[in-house]
């Protein structure tokens, strides 16, 4: 389970940047096996290929639509095969042995397994819910008693006017800031279920739980539920850790096991329902729903 990230960037927190990283690592300690005269040449390019899958991962996600994330996620992919290019040629060229060149590509289709679950989520899933500034001109000569009672009368309409403006700006500012917040974390509680699903072997309970069948003994097995208005994950035997924040109440989290006879598979419908928590009650201007089907991959 990933934690959130203290220094604000977002990708640093998903599973799959994560595990892209460790990938990355295994597979330079291997190009350190290869000759002097690959340096420049295929030590190289994987290295590039290697360092274009984590940017892209992490320039995908600061886009502003799920569309112009998938961009950076299909990039990312084209890098992976890539890798796996270079590794057939370093096992056709002697670089590396039959086993290293099997466990390498073991990696890289787990990896290739959560860039397409990603890509899928960002494709199917869908949501619903939903200064005044005053110059001095200066005035010179005198006024009459007329018009200095004009002049004190126009300048107090400006001024409530902009105590109105500012009023509602500050309103507005505090509503969109709640409001993406709640978007930000209720999205993240949905892509860590779904990354769970995908690489999970089967659904075995969904309704007011999502429990899943792990290959991983440690997080078998996996379940993810509704506890104190917190979406919670709890792997294997340990202990059940919220992954929504206080400021957030989920008002309802609903699963709903697919089963379809034709390939014989099971898939599950994950909605979330949430808005912000304003001192024990809901914030209504900022309820929002996510919802979306997942399966094993």
């Amino acid at each position: 389970m990933t934690h959130k990230d203290e220094y604000g960037f977002k990708f640093r927190e998903w599973d799959i940047y994560n595990d892209a990283r460790k990938f990355r690592k295994t597979i330079n300690e291997l190009l350190k096996k290869f000759p002097k005269e690959e340096k420049y040449a295929l030590t190289d390019q994987t290295k590039r290929a290697l360092n274009s899958i984590i940017l892209n991962i992490a320039e995908g996600s600061n886009k502003n639509t799920d569309k112009d994330t998938r961009v950076y996620i299909n990039r990312a992919q084209g890098s992976l095969d890539e890798v796996v290019a270079c590794l057939d040629g370093a096992l056709d060229d002697g670089y590396i042995t039959l086993d290293e060149h099997k466990l390498s590509l073991e990696e890289a289709a787990k990896l290739a397994k959560q860039l397409k679950g990603f890509n899928n989520y960002l494709s199917n899933s869908f949501s619903n819910g939903q200064g005044l500034k005053i110059k001095d001109k200066g005035f010179k000569g005198g006024f009459t008693l007329f018009e200095l009672i004009i002049y004190i009368t126009i300048l107090a309409m400006i001024g409530t006017v902009g105590a109105a403006v500012l009023n509602y700006s500050l309103s507005t500012k505090t509503k969109v800031g709640r409001l993406s917040e709640v978007n930000l974390n209720v999205e993240r509680a949905m892509l860590q279920m779904v990354d769970r699903v995908h690489t999970s072997q089967s659904i075995t309970g969904a309704s007011s739980t999502l429990i899943l069948k792990m290959a991983d003994a440690s997080k078998n097995p996996t379940v993810f539920a509704l506890s104190s208005e917190a979406v919670t994950i709890q792997e294997g035997v340990g202990s059940a850790l919220a992954i929504t924040p206080p400021t957030v109440t989920i008002i309802s989290l609903q699963f709903t096991k697919i089963d379809n006879a034709s390939p014989a598979t099971s898939s599950v419908r994950i909605i979330i329902s949430a808005g912000y928590n304003d001192n024990g009650a809901i914030d209504q201007n900022t309820r929002y729903t996510l919802q979306t089907t997942a399966a094993p991959l």
